[in-house]
């Protein structure tokens, strides 16, 4: 998806100023591009590489040996009870103000589908869900900024009753098709 991205947001430019002539229209912008939007993304270059970073460095270690040992014990006890602890877990570190970005990494290096009797799909849908939840809930999410900021409301109000009930029922629908699938 970042390829098909990158591309459209590279080509669609270059075929707008091809077809109307109008280079002299799209330098400014770019030269605002340069010097603007690519310092931002900085920030967002360091949070994947430190999130990797964390989730490599936590294994084989004390920690890492533990949420694998207490992950592996709930899928023991019951499938569907380890889905629901990895997407409220998510949630909640997600509300602690973490970005999912970086306790999924952390989650997925600490886990191994061989060793919960299931295959990479069930735990990569597993993740993908519990990732997708805690966005949409999130009070840092930009979109629940920009909600919150438009109605007045905060943005864990904005986050958890605009969507609440409706991520409880996606989390649990979700977990239900992939226990299922497991």
């Amino acid at each position: 998806m970042l390829v098909i991205v990158s591309l459209v947001s590279i080509l669609f430019p270059l075929f707008w100023a091809i077809f109307n002539k109008g280079w002299h229209h799209m330098i400014p912008h770019l030269a605002n591009y340069r010097d603007h939007s690519v310092p931002i993304f900085n920030n967002e270059i360091v949070l994947i590489i430190s999130a990797g970073l964390l989730g490599n460095s936590i294994q084989d270690t004390s920690i890492g040996n533990g949420i694998k040992s207490v992950l592996n014990n709930l899928e023991t006890y019951s499938f569907f009870l380890f889905a629901i602890v990895v997407v409220a877990l998510v949630v909640s570190v997600t509300f602690a103000g973490i970005p999912p970005l970086v306790i999924v990494t952390a989650l997925a290096t600490q886990m191994n589908a061989q060793e919960l009797d299931t295959s990479n799909t069930v735990l990569a849908m597993l993740l993908l869900l519990a990732w997708s939840i805690s966005s949409v809930l999130s009070p840092m999410n930009p979109l629940n900024l920009l909600v919150s900021r438009l109605s007045g409301i905060s943005g864990f109000e904005a986050g958890l009753r605009a969507n609440g009930v409706h991520l409880l029922i996606v989390a649990v629908v979700g977990s239900l098709i992939i226990t299922m699938i497991h």
